[in-house]
This record gives C-alpha cells, sequence and structure tokens, in this order.
C-alpha cells in the first residue's frame, strides 16, 4: 500500500512540474513575435481584430466539442492545439488595442479560480456522503 501511495504521489508530482513548464510556456508563447503582433493588430483595426478574435473563439468551440465527441486524438487534437494559438493569438492583438486589461484579468481570474476549487471541494464532499449513504460498489 505505501509503495502504491508514494509511485501515485510521484506521478502527480511529475505532472504538476509539467504542468508549471507548460504554464510557463503560455508567457514564452505570448510574446513571441509581440511587436509584430502589436502591429499587426493596429493595421487590422478594432473592427476586423473584433471580428477575427470572434470568430477564433467560435472555431475553438467547435474544435472542443468535437474532443468531446471524438477524443482527443489524432486531428481532433491537432486541430484543438491550432484553434488555442489562434485565440492566444487574439488576445495578443486586443492586449494591444487596449479590450483587456491586464490587472482587471488578474481578478477575475483569482476570483474565479477560488471559486472552481469551492466548487470542486463541494462535488467531492457530496460524491463522498453519496457513497456513505449507499455503499461503495467495489
Amino acid at each position: 500500500d505505501f509503495i502504491i501511495k508514494k509511485s501515485y504521489n510521484e506521478v502527480i508530482e511529475r505532472e504538476v512540474i509539467d504542468m508549471y513548464k507548460d504554464l510557463k510556456k503560455i508567457k514564452d508563447i505570448m510574446q513571441y513575435k509581440a511587436l509584430e503582433l502589436d502591429s499587426v493588430a493596429h493595421i487590422n483595426g478594432d473592427d476586423l481584430t473584433l471580428t477575427i478574435a470572434s470568430e477564433e473563439c467560435a472555431e475553438l468551440i467547435q474544435a472542443l466539442t468535437k474532443v468531446k465527441r471524438y477524443g482527443c486524438k489524432d486531428e481532433y487534437k491537432g486541430n484543438l492545439q491550432e484553434e488555442i494559438a489562434d485565440v492566444l493569438i487574439c488576445i495578443s492583438e486586443l492586449i494591444s488595442l487596449g479590450y483587456i486589461d491586464m490587472s482587471e484579468v488578474e481578478k477575475w481570474h483569482t476570483y474565479k479560480v477560488n471559486r472552481e476549487i469551492k466548487r470542486a471541494i463541494q462535488k467531492e464532499e457530496e460524491i463522498r456522503k453519496e457513497a456513505e449513504k449507499y455503499g461503495n460498489c467495489e
């Protein structure tokens, strides 16, 4: 039992390390050719940039729906990655044009992360109570 827990904890630790590496990659990705994207955003202007951003978000929704339906594999996984890249580009351009206030985004992000954690804890508690009430089917 101890070996299983230790092994499980090592897997979780590796996953957390990988997650933090990926989060750092988002920062690196967002900084790639940032000045050039700033120019692109200003050349395209507000109307076109907002239109493209809304279209790219819709394409991301479509990609997510296909992953949900068919699984995160093959062309569905590739398309998801592509649409995320497009949305990240749009976010950079929206920042350039002044539509995004990162201080406000940070406040909302903190609030919503904390809310998600609270909901997950509540859900976990509900699942535990259900298991106690009806027994565990192991």
